[in-house]
């Protein structure tokens, strides 16, 4: 009877152990590495060496900060000449900055687009505390898209375009705002959803205890709600049109998230291009042209009623 304790204790010992590797779990997300410009651009100019050409040497960027009250954004845009009042805002992924985006713009511009990319708070040149994978960069979007309304015009034509975090981004604002269409690279559907695939596959971790302990660690420690960011919920109840890509190689956010977006999608002018065995955010690397193609079919049917 004297080692009654013992149980207690081992108990106490597995719950607080659990509870640290929830909170580092979450911490990986909300407090990730930052690459700075340098390394981000090293990754895709060697790939997209016309993109980082016309970015530094060809396009007038105009630089702009926006206050969004917690943050202050840092970001660039570029009026096309044709003076046209279309913009596409750019979203990057988890642990990059507005440079990630690069290699998309051409694919935009040259069809008449202006270009509008900033950095989510945390990363690059804008602060911020902490990412939230969505939650808050989806508000922040918001704010960006009524700044792109005031440079361009109230009545400007606004597209969403992203990649990773940033394609989830875009898609999650959908049942709160009316872009002309969306294109999204390698997005993830929902973060529980993510949360229960990374765990296990990524950080060698079992789903449970972690995953409940997860959730209250990002709440209480982050005010990071992980199953509040859910945007196949936002795409199930919006009617925008979206152009998804995704990497059949992809073992960080796996293809069957966007088939699963697609599937949730009212709009019959959606679409997924799947490429086969390529990582995460590497469709239009492996699949310039396919990529380039289905975009381009996808903002003909798009903007039909626009170009009559």
């Amino acid at each position: 009877m004297q080692y009654w304790w013992i149980p207690a204790v081992v108990l106490l010992a597995a719950l607080a152990f659990f509870s640290l590797a929830a909170l580092w779990c979450v911490r990986v997300i909300v407090k990730c590495e930052r690459r700075p410009e340098e390394r981000v651009r090293s990754r895709d100019a060697a790939s997209f060496p016309e993109a980082f050409r016309l970015w530094d040497e060809v396009w007038d960027r105009k630089p702009f900060t926006l206050d969004v009250g917690d943050a202050v954004l840092s970001g660039e845009y570029v009026i096309h000449p044709q003076g046209k009042k279309r913009v596409v805002i750019f979203c990057h992924g988890h642990t990059v900055c507005r440079l990630g985006e690069v290699k998309y713009a051409p694919l935009f511009y040259e069809k008449g687009w202006s270009l509008l990319l900033y950095d989510h708070r945390y990363f690059g040149r804008s602060t911020g505390d902490r990412c939230t994978l969505g939650q808050k960069e989806s508000e922040d979007l918001r704010k960006v898209m009524a700044y792109a309304r005031q440079v361009f015009g109230e009545d400007a034509v606004i597209a969403l375009q992203g990649e990773s975090m940033g394609a989830a981004t875009v898609l999650y604002v959908l049942d709160r705002e009316k872009p002309a269409f969306v294109a999204a690279d390698c997005p993830f559907a929902d973060t529980l959803e993510l949360f229960r695939y990374l765990l296990p596959h990524r950080a060698h971790l079992p789903r449970w205890p972690l995953m409940p302990l997860a959730v209250l660690m990002g709440r209480m420690v982050y005010g990071y709600d992980i199953p509040g960011v859910s945007p196949i919920r936002s795409v199930a109840g919006s009617d925008t049109p979206i152009c998804l890509f995704h990497g059949e190689g992809d073992r960080l956010i796996p293809c069957e998230h966007s088939k699963k977006l697609l599937a949730a999608s009212k709009n019959p002018k959606s679409r997924l291009h799947l490429v086969p065995g390529v990582r995460h955010a590497a469709a239009l690397a492996g699949d310039p042209e396919g990529y380039r193609r289905v975009l381009y079919e996808f903002m003909q049917d798009c903007t039909e009623e626009e170009t009559k």
